[in-house]
């Protein structure tokens, strides 16, 4: 008798090879989409950073910079400088808009806590957060998200970003 590999133990081999490929590759898809939602709230998180770092960095006291984050899809994101020392972002104050450079395709702002718009907006010489022009509430939230997986960006009074998924 010889040794050899019958047609349907064959069939079988490939079936299952093409089943396993199948789960494989369709769990590449999703990963690669939750990464470009990580992605996108690590470049927000840098774009915070910098609005800070010139609020802190300049020599004129009086200006503030700040960004300005609403809800929607994909959501606004803009850089600012507080000219007038409100605490909210006026179309004239525009200094870059991140939204279209920023977040990846398929991401969005799915949520704005305390509220959307947000204003997070960082005075010098001491560096003192507003949100919305109020020192209160203690935090910020902003989630984004492709739908399916979510990342919260998060900054508190003293002007620490975290970046935690959910």
């Amino acid at each position: 008798m010889e040794k050899s590999f019958t047609l349907v133990e064959l069939l079988v081999v490939l079936s299952m090879i093409g089943i396993l490929s199948l789960m494989t590759f369709s769990g590449i898809k999703s990963s690669q989409s939750n990464l470009s939602v990580l992605r996108s709230a690590f470049a927000l998180s840098t774009e915070i950073r910098k609005a800070q770092e010139w609020a802190l960095g300049q020599k004129d006291e009086e200006r503030r910079y700040g960004i300005y984050v609403k809800t929607g899809n994909p959501g606004e994101i803009v850089l600012f400088c507080d000219e007038n020392g409100n605490g909210s972002y006026q179309l004239r104050e525009k200094i870059e808009d991140f939204t279209e450079k920023g977040l990846e395709k398929g991401v969005f702002i799915r949520s704005i806590s305390p509220n959307s718009p947000l204003n997070i907006v960082f005075e010098a010489p001491q560096p003192i957060v507003y949100f919305n022009g109020n020192q209160f509430p203690s935090e910020a939230e902003i989630v984004l998200s492709n739908g399916s997986f979510d990342v919260k960006v998060k900054v508190n009074r003293a002007g620490l970003i975290l970046v935690t998924t959910q």
